[in-house]
């Protein structure tokens, strides 16, 4: 099964970070070592390079090694756009570590964060226009802000938060986090993109 299908490059997407805690029952544990034995300081690895179309992707993936007397391990999943680099010797596929993490059913809660980075040629806006001019005092620390910290919250519960960032060049970066359910399977990193997509058209948008 695919695990990336998802041309991250035309959705101006930089990086995609996936991370958080997930327990696993022993024939899993004996599954992924076999794949990809520990290193020295216990942690298993894996990495992908692909291309969809004319764009190049590589991906990470890490589990490291359980606290004493636990099944918890510490879950770490990276994809961006960039060039594939051939390996001095060959690394696991992440689709293999996936494939094999697929077969719990225990859903786990991940942090998401999934940055994206417009140029100035793509003429963007933002929900707050930025840069916002303030005061043009020479007494005054600063006269204008160029970035802001949006947060989200229902009922108590975080939805999201969003670092928007407007660079001197024009350019923006749009940085969004969240949390999310999930079990493992392959539309992982799509449902995340999607629901990253989803965040951020409510905070920029092209203009028309």
């Amino acid at each position: 099964r695919s695990y990336m299908t998802v041309n991250l490059k035309s959705l101006s997407i930089n990086e995609v970070e996936l991370s958080g805690n997930i327990e696993l029952p022993d024939i899993l544990i004996q599954q992924i070592r076999e794949v990809s034995p520990p290193n020295k300081d216990g942690n298993t690895l894996f990495y992908d390079s692909y291309k969809i179309g004319n764009d190049s992707h590589v991906g990470w993936l890490a589990l490291s090694s359980p606290e004493k007397d636990t099944k918890t391990y510490r879950f770490f999943l990276h994809y961006q756009p960039g060039r594939v680099r051939k390996q001095k010797k060959r690394i696991p596929l992440v689709s293999e570590a996936l494939e094999i993490l697929s077969n719990t059913d225990n859903p786990f809660e991940l942090s998401c964060s999934v940055t994206f980075s417009f140029k100035k040629r793509d003429k963007v806006k933002t929900i707050l226009s930025l840069p916002l001019a303030l005061s043009d005092s020479p007494s005054f620390p600063f006269d204008e802000v160029r970035g802001i910290h949006i947060s989200k919250t229902e009922d108590k519960i975080r939805k999201y938060d969003a670092i928007l960032d407007r660079g001197r060049d024009g350019s923006l970066t749009a940085a969004i986090g969240f949390p999310h359910k999930v079990t493992i399977n392959s539309a992982l990193i799509s449902d995340v993109v999607n629901k990253a997509v989803e965040i951020s058209a409510g905070l920029v948008c092209r203009e028309k």
